[in-house]
């Protein structure tokens, strides 16, 4: 789909034409060359700080044949006469743009974009997490001590705005996370989540969002509602304590879950679990472990 065809269904412009305020632009290389679509990358935010940032990948944005857009109306706050700031870069020839405006009363308004030759950090890379808990998300990278990272989430399966962890209300002087790891203890149980970080090196000297890494709301392997469910069937019975004495004792095959077992919590598979096990099952009938 082109760009007027995109914004065209954006706008919903049907029978009764109405605008609801988007922005779109050509972008342009120093030397006056047009980006490829898959060189050219943006985020903006609105109000001047950066609670919620809007991607070339969000849906309502992108960058097609020259041109790059995206609605307004998909910010959580969007308004006539506000302040808005986009920051676009070009991946293959390192260059890179800011602009600043303000968002029009209802309408579609064109703001072009010249890159220029500066550099700009790269993207960071190796973006990994560990959901320890359900409310609890660990989150590693790369880190280089030249940059700060601020910290961005959406939650799925939207597609749309992330919001800023590291600094809820977004306060561009905060410059971020000073580390390699961030913790995140604001997520809720049985909720999916996409994270992006950007690098920044001094005010406004900021780089590309990472690639968004997806972190699922299961919790390692365990199938709720508690571990046992040694053969992953569904349910836990005789049949999981036989696969677990084979697992200790005879064939020594691995176990499917190894989270399954772990029922003293200790991080251990040994014969206190499989004791756990034969309570559970014919002697106290104490209830197993939860997953987590």
């Amino acid at each position: 789909m082109g760009i007027f065809a995109t914004l065209a269904a954006s706008l919903c412009l049907g029978p009764e034409v109405r605008s609801q305020g988007s922005v779109f632009g050509e972008v342009s290389r120093s030397d006056l060359s047009t980006p490829a679509d898959s060189d050219l990358v943006f985020f903006g935010f609105i109000h001047g700080t950066d609670d919620e940032i809007r991607l070339s990948v969000s849906d309502g944005a992108g960058f097609d044949v020259g041109f790059w857009f995206d609605d307004f109306q998909n910010y959580l706050d969007e308004a006539p006469n506000v302040r808005f700031d986009y920051f676009f870069f070009d991946t293959t020839v390192s260059e890179w743009s800011h602009i600043s405006a303000t968002i029009l009363a209802e309408s579609i308004q064109q703001e072009d974009v010249t890159l220029t030759e500066t550099g700009f950090p790269s993207a960071p890379s190796g973006l990994g997490a560990t959901r320890e808990t359900a409310e609890r998300i660990v989150l590693y990278w790369d880190y280089d001590p030249q940059f700060t990272y601020h910290v961005y989430r959406r939650t799925q399966p939207s597609n749309g705005s992330f919001f800023r962890l590291d600094d809820p209300a977004g306060r561009l002087v905060n410059p971020g996370v000073a580390d390699s790891v961030f913790v995140d203890t604001t997520a809720v149980d049985g909720v999916a989540y996409d994270y992006v970080l950007i690098a920044e090196d001094g005010p406004a000297e900021y780089s590309p969002a990472s690639a968004a890494l997806d972190v699922s709301a299961v919790i390692g392997c365990c199938l709720p509602p508690s571990k046992g469910d040694i053969d992953q069937s569904g349910s836990v019975d005789i049949t999981d304590l036989q696969v677990f004495i084979d697992h200790q004792f005879l064939t020594l095959q691995p176990l499917i879950c190894v989270d399954e077992g772990d029922l003293d919590l200790n991080g251990d598979i040994d014969i206190t679990d499989l004791q756990i096990l034969i309570d559970n099952q014919f002697l106290t009938l104490t209830p197993l472990p939860a997953c987590h």
